[in-house]
């Protein structure tokens, strides 16, 4: 693209180039590549109708006049299905969501009801298939879970009447969902893609007399894969969240069968397996491991914790299983009434050609590698030595 800021224009500077590319449209038959380097892919097309979009309506009527052209073809490129992350040819996606609102937009200043129709359409199908009934999302990541409680939230009352409804609605049960899923410290784990998350703000109330109150409850999301629940009895605290579901994809890890347990007392306590989310997107080494099943507490197995995993309710828990390649591996789970346990058994069936692997938080080989990394860090000055469990 042509580098440009909003400050380096001025008034009589509207030209076309300012957010259109130098290179021609390849169309979505090309490699993802080749989109990527001309500026054509699905996100640089979402981007550049963002920018021309506010160019627009800074505009004069010549400015106008040049940047019509420019969005059009940002428009065309926008509803063309193979680059769109959404039905009827992709999954839903926050992608396809944020493409949708542009050309929308675009719609509304350009008078065009075809775009505003086509991106209403859409968005309904991306709603109808971003959230599971339980209100959690399909992108197996909690930070995203986030997003898209506060994008649709957000964008409700500029869509349609009925689809702006259901919105608020699906908005408001992924925000109870994410709320579930917070530890009582109000930390929501870094599982999948993404930052770990504090809404303590949101989550900490005080009952009438002034006391803090403790939110206990279940969120059983079978179809998504998502399981978390918080209890308190006799004065003992715990919080256990587990994820299987259909097959890893979108931004979720292989870590099917994947716990995460902290303990304390009312909103105070301390994370006994965590999980390590994934805070940048680089494609490095430390992108494969974080996405690995080694990284996460679950066991290694023949067929892989990638794979689809069904999830059954019990009394004090759940009971989780896979099958693949021959095997088939079934995980327990169960949280000791008034005393502070977390019973874990893994059964593994069929042909083993590899090692069956188990790996917690505080499993001493891991602890062992996490203690040598953080001397070396404290070494070097990067970090101080606190009271605080990691």
């Amino acid at each position: 693209f042509k580098q440009k800021t909003a400050y380096e224009i001025s008034t009589r500077d509207w030209s076309s180039d300012v957010c259109s590319s130098d290179l021609p449209d390849p169309g979505s038959d090309e490699a993802f590549e080749e989109l990527d380097a001309t500026g054509w892919k699905e996100d640089n097309v979402t981007k550049r109708m963002i920018t021309a979009s506010c160019l627009y309506t800074m505009a004069d009527a010549s400015g106008r006049l040049a940047l019509t052209p420019v969005i059009e073809q940002l428009a065309n490129a926008n509803m063309d299905p193979h680059r769109y992350y959404g039905p009827p040819l992709h999954h839903v996606h926050n992608h396809g969501v944020f493409a949708d609102l542009e050309l929308r937009r675009a719609g509304l200043l350009l008078d065009r009801n075809d775009w505003v129709d086509v991106a209403t359409q859409r968005l309904t199908a991306q709603l109808n298939g971003t959230f599971d009934p339980c209100g959690m999302t399909f992108e197996q990541s909690s930070a995203y879970q986030d997003l898209h409680a506060s994008v649709w939230s957000r964008i409700a009352n500029d869509l349609p009447p009925d689809v702006g409804a259901i919105a608020l609605r699906m908005a408001a049960r992924a925000d109870r969902a994410l709320q579930l899923l917070a530890r009582p410290d109000g930390i929501v784990e870094a599982i999948g893609d993404g930052p770990q998350l504090d809404i303590s703000s949101v989550l900490h109330t005080y009952d009438d007399s002034g006391q803090p109150f403790l939110r206990t409850g279940t969120l059983w999301c079978p179809n998504s894969g998502w399981y978390a629940t918080t209890n308190d009895d006799s004065g003992i605290t715990q919080h256990l969240t587990a994820r299987f579901g259909p097959q890893t994809g979108f931004h979720g890890h292989s870590d099917h069968g994947g716990l995460t347990w902290w303990t304390g007392t009312g909103w105070n306590g301390v994370p006994v397996l965590s999980d390590r989310g994934l805070f940048g997107k680089q494609r490095d080494s430390r992108f494969s491991y974080a996405h690995s099943s080694a990284a996460h507490s679950t066991l290694r197995w023949d067929a892989g914790t990638a794979r689809a995993m069904k999830g059954t309710r019990t009394p004090t828990g759940l009971q989780m299983s896979a099958h693949g390649g021959g095997s088939g591996w079934e995980r327990s789970v169960s949280l000791g009434r008034g005393q502070r346990t977390l019973v874990v058994s893994d059964l593994v069936r069929g042909v083993r050609p590899t090692p069956m692997v188990q790996r917690f938080t505080l499993d001493p080989g891991l602890n062992r590698s996490v203690v040598e990394a953080f001397v070396r860090l404290h070494e070097q000055g990067l970090i101080y030595r606190g009271e605080y469990l990691v």
